[in-house]
C-alpha cells in the first residue's frame, strides 16, 4: 500500500533534510561564485569585452529575482516537489546551453533561464521550512544556510550545532 504524501514527509530525516536543503541552499551561489573567476576567459572565448561577459551576471541575478516571483504561487498550487524537480531539470539544461553558447546573447538567454530554474528550488525551500514549523526552520534551516553562505569552519552557528 503507498504512502501518502504527509506520511512521506513525515518520514524524512532530519539528516536527509539538512543535506538537501544544504544542496538547494548552495545551488544559486555556487553557479555565481565559481562563475567570476572565468569572466576573462568568457570574454576571449566569445570575443567580447570584461563589461560584456560581466553582463551575464546580472542576466542570472534578474532571471533568479524573476523566478522567485513565479515559483512560490507554482508551489501552492502544484506542491513542492513537481516545483523543485522542473526547476533543477531547468537549472542543468540551461547549464549545458551556457557551456555550448557560442555568443554572448546567446549565453546571457541561457544565463537567465539557468537562474530562473535555479530560483524554484530557492523560493520552494523556504516553503519547506515554514512547513516544519518554528523550530524546524531554526533547527534545519538556519545551520544550512549559514553553512551554505559561509566559506569558513569558524562561524558562529557552528557553535550552536
Amino acid at each position: 500500500m503507498p504512502q501518502s504524501p504527509t506520511a512521506q514527509a513525515a518520514a524524512l530525516s532530519p539528516r536527509f533534510l539538512f543535506i538537501l536543503l544544504g544542496a538547494l541552499a548552495g545551488l544559486t551561489p555556487l553557479a555565481v561564485d565559481m562563475y567570476l573567476p572565468a569572466i576573462p576567459a568568457i570574454a576571449r572565448d566569445l570575443a567580447t569585452s570584461i563589461d560584456g561577459a560581466q553582463l551575464t551576471i546580472s542576466a542570472f541575478l534578474g532571471g533568479f529575482a524573476i523566478g522567485q516571483l513565479f515559483y512560490g504561487p507554482l508551489a501552492d498550487s502544484y506542491g513542492r516537489k513537481p516545483v523543485i524537480l522542473a526547476g533543477l531539470t531547468m537549472f542543468a539544461i540551461a547549464s549545458v546551453g551556457c557551456a555550448m553558447a557560442d555568443s554572448l546573447p546567446e549565453l546571457l538567454a541561457y544565463r537567465m533561464l539557468q537562474a530562473a530554474g535555479g530560483g524554484r528550488p530557492a523560493s520552494a525551500r523556504g516553503r519547506m521550512n515554514r512547513k516544519r514549523g518554528e523550530r524546524g526552520a531554526w533547527g534545519i534551516g538556519y545551520p544550512v544556510l549559514m553553512s551554505a553562505k559561509s566559506g569558513s569552519d569558524k562561524h558562529p552557528v557552528y557553535q550552536f550545532w
